[in-house]
């Protein structure tokens, strides 16, 4: 009967020291791991936006039949597309542009057309469905994603890692 007593009555202290040194050993290994994950995730999704803009711009493009511009801000941090010759906002409706959000402080956006990077940080997407051959690269710290414009079809692939030069 004394055996049966002690074996309701629960852990001891030292058993709950324990556990707990041992969750905190495992939550310490796990947090810098968790937080690599999470700016991972928010440059593929800024690269995702940035990325789901050109395909617009390209869309635009043919079923408008005149030709469109992917046009980063390095200012305001985004990307909008535009009617051709409405670049800086002029001649463009107000509220007409497509815009992206505005991507976190930190964030880098390098773009290059035909592998030289460009002054205007602009793609332009012509209505027979055709573009300028653009790289966009979008990163954070050590997170890169980059997107790639095919020249002749128009169409956007996003991939992990930096371009290849």
């Amino acid at each position: 009967m004394g055996l049966a007593r002690r074996t309701l009555r629960g852990f001891t202290l030292i058993e709950l020291a324990l556990v707990a040194v041992i969750l905190a050993i495992l939550a310490a290994a796990a947090i810098p791991r968790l937080q690599q994950t999470a700016l991972r995730l928010r440059v593929e999704q800024a690269a995702s936006e940035l990325a789901q803009l050109l395909r617009a711009a390209h869309e635009q493009a043919v079923a408008s039949g005149e030709e469109m511009v992917w046009v980063w801000d390095p200012q305001a941090s985004r990307a909008r597309v535009e009617p051709a010759g409405a670049e800086g906002g002029e001649g463009a409706p107000a509220g007409a542009a497509l815009r992206s959000a505005a991507l976190p402080d930190g964030f880098s956006v390098q773009l290059a057309l035909d592998g030289e990077p460009v002054a205007c940080r602009c793609v332009r997407f012509f209505p027979e469905g055709t573009s300028e051959p653009a790289t966009l690269t979008v990163g954070f710290r050590t997170h890169v994603m980059t997107a790639t414009v095919d020249e002749t079809t128009g169409h956007v692939v996003l991939v992990p890692g930096a371009a290849a030069r």
